[in-house]
């Protein structure tokens, strides 16, 4: 057949999308819990006075909200948000315990999960763009004499 002056023709692959649509992804959704979650870290730390000592903490959090867009854009998926909580989450363990003896963690066990408890709030809230509801020391363990 002829062709008529001044037109292109083009077959498309797929039908256009209709206007404001868009079908490119853009990586993936990441549900955040809407109520607080919990984490728990076992590990060893070293108390003022160099001894080695395992504490287990639990910890509640929450993200933000206002960060939800910044922290999806960021780890694209919640298990690598996970990941890098957790790692300051220990950062910030181990920062609190090397300010006590490890005669305090016994004496003065109140005062060792508080500082846990700051320096988590302050880290996460800083790095994470998370709030720490809640904090436990639920188990220290010194190294036999």
């Amino acid at each position: 057949a002829p062709r008529a002056a001044g037109r292109a023709r083009r077959r498309l692959a797929a039908p256009t999308p209709r206007a404001g649509v868009s079908r490119r992804r853009y990586g993936q959704f990441i549900l955040w819990p809407k109520t607080y979650a919990t984490a728990s870290e076992r590990l060893e730390c070293n108390s003022k006075d160099g001894v080695r000592i395992e504490v287990k903490v639990r910890f509640q959090y929450l993200p933000r909200q206002k960060s939800l867009y910044e922290l999806t854009g960021l780890y694209q998926k919640e298990e690598a948000y996970q990941v890098v909580m957790k790692w300051h989450a220990r950062s910030a363990i181990r920062n609190g315990c090397a300010l006590y003896l490890a005669q305090e963690f016994q004496t003065k066990r109140s005062l060792v999960q508080e500082e846990i408890y700051n320096r988590l709030t302050t880290r996460l809230d800083d790095r994470m763009g998370t709030d720490v509801i809640d904090v436990q020391l639920t188990n220290i363990e010194r190294p036999a004499e």
